[in-house]
């Protein structure tokens, strides 16, 4: 199987005619778009249609061109050449922006009898325009909205290209069997789950070591960002605190936001216990954060890629077939990267593109259980993706909480299987500790990440520099963890969470999802084969509908504690039966 994915169906080369034709098109259609402006005053709905439509065709030639200089990129942070692609896609995406941006600003001013009379005459658009009436109260003005894109370029999306290339380039230095070796941060941290506590503590040491040399530098750079969005988003767009802005953007309730972040840090005793748990079992004696991911098992199976993909689609036939059938769209089109290499960005992501072309995987693929429930989690996205292809590229993205319904899902699948299926008593046990670790990373963690940005963000606007935040996030680790020690050089961990620096507050999504998944799996072991339907068209939704809407038409109260708190429940479950494993 390719080891490298294939992104020649994005963009022709860039030398060559069809290049140039290509970004003529989409000159084109952007001048299109520029014609209507004088006759907006007396647009009918059919001409609100033909707008969209226009809008539309923008949007699939920007995104594949978007996704190609990111891509491009990430592949290899360290090349010159994509970095400076990237840079000037970023220019003319600003520009065609800038363009663009009178036709939401007009909608949004319109009076409220006209703009329902559009609505209704665009009814498969209904909640995107809807939504952008709701934006209204936040706007700019058209020149003010133009300043804001430009200033982007050289400023937030500079500052966050800056950190992606400094802490991509860092190398470390981890001694084994007698011998240091120098490897990546994607390779250090697999690390972290070594059967040998030396090599654990001695991962975090120097991962940390690096970052906390780097660290007054790294952490300016986000009090820069942190600073440009209070300026954007609070004294500009006048929302109410610096976490509104992504609420609204999610359109996600604030009642549902502080619920979860509220039910999350009244369950961190949970996941104290279960590292008690953990430990004993482990053997552990040193009870530190050097060691909550210690792996049960001291030799680990070793899986192919090859190995990893059929295990991946076979289980996913077993649910649906036709889920197995996007997930392999993958595969055969080479849409997959599996490398580790020097450059390439660290973890793993899904990037959809258009409704029309089949989304793309990165991942750094290290043979590990742990790397085979990443693919699936990945792929989970990639059928997300296609289930909803049915929308217009305007709204057929998921909102960033419902983004992560099918990926968590996707390894909640795979985990019950290997459970299911798996005799020894041993494994089993060992994979239950992964799936807690797991889940302890992606709703107690990540939760906690949005709680230090909470604080983080105002503390920063009065003042607070970067010795102030590492003591903030050192204590908030405190509270976290408990009993467990947390070594100091942890104050410097905050440094190496890209999603701080790239989008504040999304990391609550991963809590959002983690939970309500949970919830949702509940409901299929429940009513079995009835529940595949109404899961598979919560998927195809996409982003054409509010997420407490749909997830209301399931049966699910997002702004309700006791909804989230049902989550932890069956997180005590898997505790209880973790108990029970001898």
């Amino acid at each position: 199987m390719q080891k490298r994915w294939d992104l020649t169906e994005l963009v022709p080369k860039l030398d060559s005619k069809e290049y140039a034709l290509f970004l003529e098109r989409l000159e084109k259609e952007v001048r299109s778009l520029e014609t209507v402006r004088p006759k907006l005053d007396s647009f009918s709905g059919k001409d609100l249609l033909e707008v969209l439509k226009t809008k539309e065709r923008i949007d699939e030639l920007s995104s594949c061109l978007g996704a190609y200089a990111y891509m491009r990129f990430s592949e290899d942070t360290g090349n010159s050449e994509a970095r400076a692609f990237r840079s000037k896609i970023e220019d003319l995406f600003a520009s065609l922006s800038n363009r663009t941006l009178f036709f939401n600003l007009w909608f949004k001013g319109l009076e409220e009898d006209k703009a329902q009379e559009l609505i209704k005459a665009a009814s498969e658009h209904t909640y995107l325009l809807t939504r952008i009436r709701e934006t209204k109260p936040y706007s700019l003005k058209e020149s003010e909205e133009q300043i804001v894109n430009l200033k982007d370029i050289s400023g937030a999306s500079a500052l966050v290209k800056v950190y992606n290339m400094l802490t991509s380039s860092f190398m470390f230095t981890l001694e084994l069997d007698g011998k240091k070796k120098i490897m990546t941060q994607e390779e250090i941290r697999a690390y972290a789950r070594n059967p040998d506590s030396k090599i654990r503590a001695a991962m975090y040491k120097e991962l940390l070591r690096v970052f906390g040399n780097n660290g007054q530098v790294l952490g300016e750079l986000y009090c820069s960002l942190v600073t440009d969005w209070k300026n954007e988003n609070i004294i500009l767009r006048k929302y109410k605190s610096p976490v509104a802005a992504r609420n609204i953007s999610n359109d996600i309730p604030e009642a549902s936001y502080n619920t979860l972040l509220k039910t999350i840090r009244k369950n961190t005793p949970f996941f104290q216990k279960y590292f008690d748990l953990k430990f004993k079992a482990c053997n552990v004696k040193d009870k530190s954060r050097y060691h909550i991911y210690a792996p049960y098992e001291s030799k680990e199976k070793k899986y192919s890629y090859e190995e990893a993909v059929k295990i991946v689609l076979n289980n996913f036939k077993k649910f649906s077939p036709k889920m197995a059938d996007l997930a392999e769209n993958l595969v055969k089109q080479n849409h997959i990267d599996i490398e580790i290499r020097k450059g390439k960005v660290s973890g793993a992501y899904c990037h959809s593109i258009t409704p029309k072309i089949v989304p793309y995987v990165l991942i750094n693929y290290d043979g590990t259980i742990r790397n085979v429930f990443t693919l699936a989690h990945e792929l989970g996205h990639a059928v997300h993706y296609q289930l909803a292809a049915k929308n217009s590229i305007l709204n057929f993205h998921p909102s960033i909480p419902l983004a992560e319904t099918a990926s968590i899902f996707s390894e909640m699948m795979l985990f019950d299987k290997l459970m299911e299926t798996e005799k020894n008593s041993e494994v089993k046990k060992g994979m239950l500790i992964q799936k807690l670790d797991d889940v302890y990373a992606s709703i107690g963690r990540q939760g906690y990440f949005t709680i230090f940005e909470e604080t983080a963000h105002k503390m920063i606007a009065d003042g607070a520099g970067v010795d102030t935040l590492k003591k903030e996030y050192y204590k908030q680790l405190c509270e976290q963890f408990g009993s467990i020690k947390v070594p100091q050089e942890f104050e410097w961990e905050w440094t190496y969470v890209p999603h701080f620096y790239e989008h504040p507050f999304y990391c609550y999504g991963y809590s959002f999802g983690n939970l309500l998944v949970l919830a949702l799996y509940e409901r299929y072991k429940e009513e079995g084969e009835s529940f595949i339907p109404h899961y598979l068209k919560v998927l195809a939704y996409g982003g054409s509908q509010r997420p407490q809407k749909v997830l209301e038409e399931i049966g699910i109260d997002i702004c309700s504690e006791k909804f989230w708190q049902s989550g932890f429940e069956i997180i005590e479950n898997m505790i209880k039966d973790l108990k029970k494993l001898k």
